[in-house]
């Protein structure tokens, strides 16, 4: 007697990831490798008191560089890290340890946009670290990228109720940057938000641990007699709120940098606004926007920041800066987050906290709100995410080529 025996069907694997969704975080990691060793090994403007103080720390000394305007945390863990590797004497190897936060930085960006746009994370991601005012930094022994890194996890903590990793990432991340705090609070609103409305109760030890990083701030700042961490710094930190000029700026940056993304909103979208709103928006904008920071005016001619800035002060150039801040803002106000779009006006209200400190107008502060909002955004049609990754990288490979030929970007 035969019987049939049915042979089990083999199990199929689809090759998880994907090509077409990892492809681009491949091309953004390799692109911040090749950043470091195409730059001339040398330091670079904030270089020449950042990697002196990681150096230090290195070799067993706890420095406080009284020209370094935040904590030294960075420069301890590059020190530190260069040092375990024998290499505290090559700018190249602190170069790759920024790499390396840069790479952290990537995995929590990735991981925020999933949440979003599952289909569109890898793309969207490749797009903010091949952009021309975050690939540069994601070589240079600068705080940007590591602060980023930090504040990243700790808004894929709050966003996945994740209590112990917000707290960690949030404390380091306002070690590394003292204007994190900021961030730090709205994620910890985001983060008791989003368990109430789960139907958690919140911990104490969670609200506990938020109100002592909280408290160690203020302490520290206290003892400092200011937010800036060097004596030399603190008159260029004032911690006042003159920050306006910042928030005009970064939409007018955000405009240039996401030019595509935004020529396809406005072309989709349109305007309509009633007219009161567009001069009382366009009031604003002049009578707040003020340039005087005295590192705004030295060298235009070798900062991209200071020659727009000085292109923008003349009268045709300010018709043209209004013109782009109002339509950008309007466009960032109307942004669709997918299934979250409660967190918008948060978003945003945020980002303008953040930059109100500060009076230097320049660029890198505007990485973590842009991060937040580039990553949270909803998509656009295919063929427009594949142009501005292009467009995005284009820029960035000429801004790096720019800097080792001594054009100063920050």
């Amino acid at each position: 007697m035969h019987t049939n025996r049915i042979k089990p069907t083999q199990p199929t694997f689809t090759m998880l990831p994907t090509l077409r969704t990892h492809a681009p975080l491949l091309l953004a990691a390799l692109a911040m490798i090749a950043t470091a060793l195409l730059l001339p090994q040398h330091p670079f403007v904030d270089e020449y008191a950042h990697w002196p103080t990681a150096q230090q720390f290195a070799q067993g000394q706890w420095p406080l560089n009284p020209g370094i305007s935040t904590w030294p945390t960075m420069n301890a863990l590059v020190g530190w890290i260069t040092a375990v590797f024998g290499a505290s004497r090559s700018i190249l190897a602190g170069r790759l340890v920024i790499v390396g936060f840069g790479l952290i930085a990537l995995a929590a960006f990735y991981r925020i946009a999933q949440q979003f746009d599952r289909s569109a994370a890898g793309l969207r991601t490749a797009q903010f670290f091949l952009s021309p005012i975050v690939l540069p930094f994601c070589a240079l022994v600068y705080t940007d990228l590591p602060a980023l890194a930090c504040l990243l996890w700790a808004t894929v903590g709050a966003l996945r109720r994740q209590a112990w990793l917000l707290l960690l990432a949030g404390l380091l991340a306002c070690a590394m940057r003292q204007n994190n705090i900021v961030w730090f609070a709205g994620l910890c609103l985001l983060y008791g938000g989003l368990c109430l409305h789960a139907g958690e109760r919140l911990r104490l030890w969670v609200i506990a641990g938020a109100v002592a990083i909280g408290a160690a701030w203020l302490f520290v700042v206290r003892l400092q007699h200011g937010v800036a961490a060097g004596s030399w710094t603190q008159s260029d930190h004032p911690g006042n709120l003159a920050g306006m000029p910042n928030v005009w700026f970064a939409l007018a940056v955000a405009a240039i940098v996401y030019l595509p993304y935004f020529v396809q909103r406005l072309g989709v979208e349109g305007i309509r606004v009633p007219l009161w709103q567009v001069l009382a928006l366009g009031l604003t904008i002049g009578f707040t926007f003020h340039v005087t920071h005295r590192f705004n005016l030295i060298e235009i001619q070798y900062f991209v920041r200071n020659y727009l800035l000085h292109r923008t002060l003349s009268a045709q150039g300010m018709s043209i800066f209004l013109a782009t801040v109002m339509t950008t803002a309007l466009l960032v106000a109307r942004t669709r987050l997918g299934e979250r779009q409660e967190l918008l006006w948060p978003l945003l209200l945020f980002s303008v906290l953040s930059l109100l400190p500060f009076s230097l107008i320049e660029q890198r502060y505007y990485l973590p709100p842009f991060a937040l909002f580039w990553a949270m955004r909803a998509s656009v049609d295919r063929r427009i995410e594949i142009l501005q990754l292009l467009f995005g990288a284009a820029a960035a490979l000429w801004m790096v080529l720019r800097i080792g030929q001594g054009l100063h970007f920050v």
